[in-house]
């Protein structure tokens, strides 16, 4: 797996997650902190080029700021 971790606004942040998590197997979101809007997106690694893509599409839509952190360890709480 891939992450990527983004800042975006609380009130998007359901919508995101329902629109990521349309692409099954490919997209997952999980909230690191809601208070701040920090957001972590898994990727399957076989789907990197096309779920990079896709978050482009939707950072036209969205405000969907990239973090500067490690890609290879999430920070979800599973």
């Amino acid at each position: 797996m891939l992450y990527l971790f983004f800042r975006t606004k609380k009130e998007d942040v359901c919508l995101i997650k329902q629109i990521i998590e349309s692409y099954e197997n490919m997209l997952d979101l999980s909230t690191i902190d809601s208070s701040s809007g920090k957001i972590q997106v898994s990727i399957a690694k076989d789907f990197e080029k096309e779920a990079r893509l896709i978050l482009e599409d939707l950072g036209k839509r969205f405000t969907l700021i990239p973090l500067d952190e490690p890609s290879d360890k999430s920070q979800g709480n599973y």
